[in-house]
């Protein structure tokens, strides 16, 4: 017929409401923090090569590692985001879009470095449109999510390196 979506299969995504179970305030709250935070680590010349404008994670990770375990013995807040973060990880989507837990890092589980493997996959299931398409029964948990990632991004950027 000459409709590119008929002959892709896609979805009808206009006629969903994508996204109606989530917070909104929390997610745009959530993503301006991202990017704010990783733009200072691109700032910080905290990257992964010199071609790139890619931050290096698990650099920042192992250079915030001393001060990030010193506030997390003193900051209350910010221990009962990443227990949060740790008790519930958030979900990997799988190729057939199904959900299933992801497979624990090795090493300690409130460790810097994990922590933002955390972070980021909750705003990988939300920037690539799995959490939008999230059943409206999982509310809960979907919108959970964001508090405690953006009390760690929040703390975290506190930090004396950016």
């Amino acid at each position: 017929t000459g409709n590119d979506e008929e002959a892709l299969d896609l979805p009808n995504v206009g006629a969903a409401r994508l996204g109606d179970h989530l917070d909104h305030e929390l997610m745009f709250m959530f993503f301006a923090t991202f990017s704010r935070f990783e733009y200072a680590l691109k700032a910080a010349k905290v990257l992964k090569n010199r071609s790139a404008a890619e931050p290096d994670w698990d650099r920042f990770a192992k250079e915030i590692k001393e001060g990030f375990r010193e506030r997390l013995a003193a900051d209350r807040r910010l221990k009962a985001a990443v227990t949060a973060l740790v008790e519930h990880p958030p979900m990997k989507q799988r190729r057939d879009l199904m959900w299933q837990s992801a497979p624990r890092q090795a090493g300690d589980d409130f460790s810097p470095a994990n922590v933002l493997v955390l972070v980021r996959r909750i705003r990988n299931n939300l920037f690539h449109g799995g959490k939008a398409q999230r059943q409206v029964d999982d509310r809960n948990r979907d919108n959970g999510r964001g508090k405690p990632s953006f009390n760690c991004k929040y703390i975290s950027s506190n930090q004396s390196r950016i």
